[in-house]
């Protein structure tokens, strides 16, 4: 029964990779949020959160600022199983603009590091079993985006982020029947890299409907998962301007048998607006 615990977990640290890449056209303050979900036959989960950041400093191509980040979300399977998680985090943000690519002026490209601390606690219950997780991680993120200036090309932009999650120290209370039991703390590290190539932008009225392919790899310390998910997004942003709303649907492959599961998600920038 720990192990239904365990896996549940996994669907949310999935999730949250699946969900976040960097604007390219960032202003001094962004802010996002998104929710996403995941299922199978035996899983679902449901996951909602937000980001924010502020650029303390901004001049020419090179940008400097805080982070911030928080999220919730619940989880259940048909064995009985319900839980619940909550995480906050803040870091710092750096991102490097520039109107080439390679000596090429046909291409603006976008590079942002990233790193940042986590706190997040996970509860749940199934039968006579209980367990509550809390833990402090280390994020580490990059991410690259590149788009040709002309708009109505084909594959005019190229996403990728890649990040690691590494944890710095945890607890965990487990009981089962109200009696306290001895239970492993379940390792929340993982490495992740996904990428998204905008087909093309089709215009629609004053904005444009970009369709875009997404190819996604996730690894998972905890239960030496692997995992791969390709899928598709559709977005509508202005000219010149990021996605203000997206929505995407991936199909994950698992090396763990009979855990190949949907998932999907939905992204506001109001900055973007």
């Amino acid at each position: 029964m720990k192990r239904l615990m365990l896996l549940s977990i996994i669907s949310v640290i999935f999730a949250l990779s699946t969900t976040v890449i960097q604007a390219q056209y960032l202003e001094k303050i962004n802010i996002s949020a998104f929710s996403s979900w995941e299922n199978n036959a035996i899983h679902n989960s449901n996951y909602y959160g937000m980001y924010a950041n502020y650029f303390l400093y901004k001049s020419g191509s090179f940008m400097f600022g805080p982070y911030i980040t928080g999220s919730i979300s619940d989880n259940s399977n048909v064995n009985g199983y319900n839980g619940n998680a909550k995480e906050i985090g803040a870091g710092v943000l750096l991102g490097w603009f520039s109107y080439s690519l390679l000596g090429s002026q046909d291409f603006d490209t976008w590079l942002s590091p990233n790193i940042g601390v986590k706190y997040n606690m996970d509860q749940g219950q199934v039968s006579l079993y209980s367990g509550k997780q809390t833990d402090w991680l280390l994020q580490v993120g990059l991410d690259l985006n590149i788009w040709q200036r002309d708009l109505l090309g084909l594959f005019p932009k190229i996403q990728i982020n890649a990040g690691m999650q590494i944890p710095l120290s945890g607890e965990k209370t487990s009981f089962w029947d109200n009696t306290r039991i001895d239970d492993a703390v379940w390792d929340r590290g993982f490495a992740s890299i996904m990428g998204k190539l905008t087909i093309l932008n089709i215009g629609v009225g004053s904005l444009y409907l970009s369709p875009k392919l997404i190819g996604l790899y996730n690894f998972s310390r905890g239960d030496k998962q692997t995992t791969l998910g390709p899928g598709f997004e559709l977005s509508l942003h202005k000219p010149h301007t990021d996605d203000f709303i997206s929505a995407y649907c991936l199909y994950k492959f698992s090396s763990i048998d009979n855990d190949n599961r949907w998932t999907g998600g939905v992204m506001i920038s109001f900055t973007a607006l």
